[in-house]
């Protein structure tokens, strides 16, 4: 069996997550979209559950390659913040037919690698205690998370975009200061 069958069906599905909640979607639409037969989708996935964890699992691949690339903080996260506005309906059907905690957990991941690399980079030759860059590391992804999560799921009304790009000016410069104050605290216990 090819990867491009699994693809196929993978695509497919996020087509049919995008017209309608998941609890309305079954293997025989997928695999009818695909023109393969129903053994073959059981093949690749165990259960549309498998299909939609290994879906989140090569989106957050593909993201994370993308933020690696962005040249500034704002570029990075507006990759993840575009991505929710262009997959939102299939976030907010697999947040409402699974989990909350399934959109979280890919968001968060996301934002945490992210917020670590780049806090790594901007810090250079700064002695910085690895305790101190993940609280900051999980100070912005939670901060960033709770904004595309919220929007997701309709209790946030405002815009993602505009919320990050006016955050990302008026903290423009802080990261340095930040660093530069956690290169100071780095002999401090953190307690």
């Amino acid at each position: 069996m090819s990867r491009y069958t699994r693809q196929m069906l993978i695509k497919a599905f996020a087509e049919l997550a995008q017209e309608r909640p998941l609890n309305r979607i079954n293997v025989s639409e997928i695999v009818s979209r695909c023109a393969v037969h129903r053994n073959t989708f059981y093949y690749y996935f165990d259960d549309i559950h498998h299909l939609v964890n290994q879906f989140l699992e090569e989106e957050k691949t593909r993201l994370s390659a993308l933020s690696e690339s962005a040249g500034s903080w704002e570029e990075a996260i507006s990759i993840f913040v575009n991505y929710a506005s262009e997959n939102r309906k299939i976030l907010k059907n697999i947040s409402d037919s699974f989990s909350l905690s399934m959109i979280q957990s890919f968001f968060g991941d996301l934002l945490m690698n992210c917020a670590k690399k780049r806090l790594e980079a901007e810090a250079g030759s700064l002695a910085i205690n690895q305790e101190d860059l993940d609280i900051l590391s999980l100070l912005i992804a939670c901060s960033v998370e709770g904004l595309i999560v919220g929007w997701i799921g309709d209790t946030l009304h405002v815009e993602p975009e505009a919320v990050i790009s006016r955050a990302c000016l008026l903290l423009e410069g802080a990261g340095s200061s930040i660093l530069q104050r956690a290169n100071e605290l780095r002999d401090e216990p953190v307690t």
